[in-house]
Order: structure tokens, then C-alpha cells, then sequence
């Protein structure tokens, strides 16, 4: 099997989780067929001309005729001690925004020198999702009520309008975009904020693609993986600092350390 990855063979990628790790597929393999949501297509695509992609949700029946198949995750397996051991540093930022939507987005935003920041406060379903996340005041403390700042909501979950209207911090706006779906839109307005803090969800990975440097809010007994260990974080997401909670359930010392580091970033 390893001769596959060398030479001109086909590999079917099933599903899309490890993108940074199609940079170093493409320098071992020719002809590759990707399945991935369909929202990244257009970010991917266009860096690898060479390779098919496809949506995951509009499979045939019958895989493609293929040398390999791998999920995405094997990726990073396969290549994870080898970058590790010669330092690798994946090219930033992993996605762009096109010219054109990142012109549409400039114009639109309002000159100022106030640090500009991106914030997300809750992800996930289930239990996990309740553990990691916080309501908004809970978010905003640590923030000075006379701080100057520009806060835009990157929240993408069902209700988050209605819980920056209730919180009435008017420095808080939404950011007139469909934040689930329009990801060309929320990565081009990404890429103009100073920072981002965010809980452990797709905005935090979002941001952290763009190259922002962003700020995750960890709870206490965190398990997730790329965050548990250092070499991981340091390979994939060396713009990310993380926040780590202390004491469960109490996110005041958190929120505090990541407003302060955030308003220190110099862009």
C-alpha cells in the first residue's frame, strides 16, 4: 500500500475533517477523488485542480474505481509523526475568501481603529455541547463596559439574534450574514477581525483556517483530542491560544483571560 502514496495511484478521500492534511496528499499523489461538505467545495477545489471532488451527501452507489480508499481521518495518521518530527508548518491561511466577496465585505464595514473581534459562545449538541458552552453574559464578562471595541457574532445556532437583542451590548452586531451556510461571506469577514474568541466549535476551527489568531474557551476535563495534545495543536493550529477552565461550570476566570489577550493582539 505505501507505494500508492508515491506514485501516480488514485485515492478516494470519504469524508472531509483533516483538510490541513491534503497539503502533503498532493505532494505523494497524482489523481484523488475527495468527498466533503458541500459548502467547502468551493475553497478546495480551486487548490488542487488536478484532483475530482465531490459532495459526501450526492455519493453514487459504487465508489470510483480506485487504488486506495481512506478516510480523511487516516490522513492524519499516516502523516502526523512525520510532520511532527521535521517541524512541518502548513501553509496559512488554509482557506480564502474570493477577491471579490472579501471587496463586498470591506466596503461594507465601517472604518475605525477599535480592535475589531469575533465571538462564538455556543456548540454542539447533547451533553458535550452543553458543556462547552456558555450563555452570552456569562461570554462578555471579563470586558469592561467602557472598553472600545467592534464584536461581531459569528453565532450560527437557532436563537442567537435573539440573544444578542436581549444581552443589549451595542457594541455587539450581528453580521448580517447567514452564518451556517454563506461561508464565503463569514470567512471573508473572519479574515478582517483582530481576533476571535470562540468556544470549541466550527468557528473556532473556521478561524483558526483563516489564520486569525483566535482564542478557544476549554472546559474543565476537556477530552477532545487536538487540544489534549501539544504536538497536535502546534501542527494544525499554531494561531490558536487556549483558554482552559479551571473549575467546571465556572467560566469567569476564562472569559476574562481571553478578552485580555484578545484586546492585545496588534494586527
Amino acid at each position: 500500500m505505501r507505494h500508492c502514496w508515491f506514485g501516480p495511484s488514485r485515492v478516494w478521500v470519504m469524508k472531509f475533517s483533516f483538510s490541513y492534511f491534503l497539503e502533503v496528499l498532493a505532494t505523494r499523489v497524482k489523481n484523488v477523488t475527495v468527498a466533503m461538505d458541500p459548502r467547502l467545495l468551493e475553497f478546495f477545489a480551486p487548490k488542487y485542480p488536478d484532483w475530482t471532488f465531490m459532495s459526501r451527501f450526492d455519493l453514487a452507489e459504487s465508489l470510483p474505481d480506485t487504488d486506495y480508499a481512506c478516510p480523511a481521518g487516516d490522513l492524519f495518521v499516516l502523516f502526523f509523526e512525520e510532520l511532527v518530527e521535521k517541524q512541518y508548518k502548513f501553509a496559512q491561511p488554509l482557506i480564502s475568501c474570493s477577491a471579490q466577496r472579501l471587496d463586498e465585505i470591506q466596503r461594507l464595514l465601517p472604518t475605525t481603529e477599535k480592535p475589531r473581534v469575533g465571538i462564538s459562545w455556543r456548540g454542539g449538541q447533547g451533553i458535550h455541547g452543553k458543556i462547552r458552552s456558555l450563555d452570552l453574559p456569562s461570554f462578555m464578562h471579563g470586558l469592561r463596559d467602557d472598553q472600545e471595541v467592534e464584536i461581531t457574532s459569528f453565532q450560527y445556532d437557532e436563537g442567537h439574534e435573539e440573544a444578542v437583542i436581549a444581552h443589549g451590548d451595542r457594541r455587539i452586531a450581528l453580521s448580517g450574514l447567514n452564518n451556517r451556510h454563506d461561508l464565503q461571506g463569514v470567512i471573508s469577514l473572519l479574515s478582517q477581525c483582530d481576533a476571535v474568541i470562540s468556544v470549541d466549535n466550527s468557528v473556532a476551527h473556521l478561524a483558526a483556517a483563516v489564520g486569525v489568531p483566535t482564542f478557544v474557551l476549554i472546559p474543565a476535563g476537556q477530552v477532545q483530542f487536538r487540544w489534549k495534545n501539544a504536538d497536535i495543536k502546534n501542527l494544525c493550529f499554531p494561531n490558536v491560544t487556549l483558554c482552559r477552565q479551571s473549575i467546571p461550570g465556572d467560566w469567569s476566570d476564562v472569559t476574562e483571560e481571553a478578552w485580555k489577550r484578545a484586546l492585545s493582539v496588534k494586527k
